[in-house]
């Protein structure tokens, strides 16, 4: 007694709308991965995702002959009424089995064996069972094909695609602007945009080859704000710079070059946000300003300290001319003033003469010539 497995016409219904939806979230599914950044071959994968889609397609066919019939029909009976449609599984079976040893992905075992339960010697195998079949085949591709479409959506996210490289450029805190050789704009993103109009510039206009011009006027001229601000020197980054004080928080260095894109050459406009910079500028140029100052303090109060040294040792040298050589250079003087050259007068002139030498030399740091000369500018001779 073979064991028999029927539907009433809601559920064949229900089941065909299920494989209808997967085959629609399939669809979906194939151009999204197209686009995707994968170490596989692409169009191998696109092949084999879109055979899926056809696979599903014959199964909702069965099920649609099946519930269009007066009579709810079996469905064993309907797919061996499809005839050689049902081969198409059996090709992509075998080439899902090819991709399966190739790229080494065991994964793909499931729905290769669904897949090949829908080929005509299975369902002649298991006659009206086989309707078991199409109930696991729909269950397992619906959710296979909105976990495939949730994938996507995460790698969409995380890609580098044409679509996130346009919106980081708008999103960048760095002004870019493309100019081809008429002066149109090729590429203007929002920081650039917003840039010009705080500058009162045109941003829309068809012809901006004046652009950069402009920006070079702009950084000649000192703003109100900056009058005590000390200007950068740009001599060191070359012509094509200017900085531009957008707003009182906002500084610019806006750079200019010539770009070659797939051939064809386009002015490049980039402006960086150099406020931090600027500002650190400033500052250590108040910084230097400052350092200047105190060493000409520091040197006018150095000379200040060598004129207190040289009155103190004048005052010191002042004070032994009158406490001991001022004394002995009085006998001394008295001697020649009364023209006493006699033997006896002479042997005394000899060590008066002797000690005032070795008070010299003795007298500190300075020359003994540079303290006689403070003796005799101690007397006033």
């Amino acid at each position: 007694m073979t064991m028999q497995i029927s539907f009433i016409l809601p559920q064949i219904v229900a089941l065909d709308v299920v494989f209808a939806l997967a085959a629609c979230l399939q669809t979906i599914h194939v151009p999204l991965i197209a686009s995707r950044r994968s170490s596989y071959n692409r169009k191998v994968i696109c092949a084999y995702e879109t055979s899926l889609v056809l696979h599903l397609m014959i199964s909702a066919l069965i099920l649609f002959a099946s519930s269009g019939s007066y009579l709810v029909a079996p469905l064993d009976v309907c797919a061996r009424a499809m005839g050689g449609v049902l081969w198409l599984n059996a090709a992509i079976f075998a080439y899902g089995v090819v991709l399966m040893v190739r790229y080494r992905r065991p994964v793909m075992l499931a729905e290769l064996l669904l897949v090949g339960a829908v080929t005509p010697p299975v369902v002649f195998a298991m006659g009206s069972v086989w309707a078991v079949v199409l109930i696991a085949e729909g269950a397992f591709f619906l959710f296979r094909s909105v976990a495939a479409l949730l994938m996507d959506v995460r790698n969409r996210q995380e890609d580098i695609t044409a679509f996130s490289t346009i919106e980081t450029i708008n999103v960048i805190p760095v002004g870019i602007l493309y100019l081809d050789s008429r002066g149109r704009p090729l590429l203007m993103n929002r920081c650039m945009r917003k840039n010009l109009a705080e500058l009162h510039m045109p941003t829309d206009l068809g012809d901006m080859s004046g652009t950069w011009n402009d920006l070079r006027k702009l950084s000649m001229q000192m703003p109100e704000g900056g009058k005590n601000r000390v200007r950068i020197n740009l001599d060191r980054f070359g012509e094509a710079r200017a900085v531009v004080e957008v707003s009182p928080a906002e500084i610019r260095l806006f750079v200019c070059d010539d770009v070659m894109v797939s051939g064809r050459s386009f002015e490049r406009i980039i402006g960086l946000d150099v406020t931090e910079y600027a500002h650190a500028h400033d500052r250590l140029a108040q910084a230097n300003h400052l350092l200047e100052l105190a060493g000409q303090e520091l040197q006018a109060q150095i000379e200040e300290v060598k004129k207190v040294a040289d009155n103190a040792a004048y005052l010191r040298m002042r004070a032994r001319v009158h406490d001991v050589i001022g004394q002995r250079l009085s006998i001394l003087h008295r001697y020649l003033e009364e023209g006493r050259l006699d033997d006896e007068s002479l042997e005394q002139i000899d060590p008066l003469l002797r000690s005032i030498a070795a008070d010299l030399r003795s007298g500190g740091d300075t020359e003994p010539a540079e303290q006689l000369g403070d003796i005799v500018h101690a007397f006033g001779w």
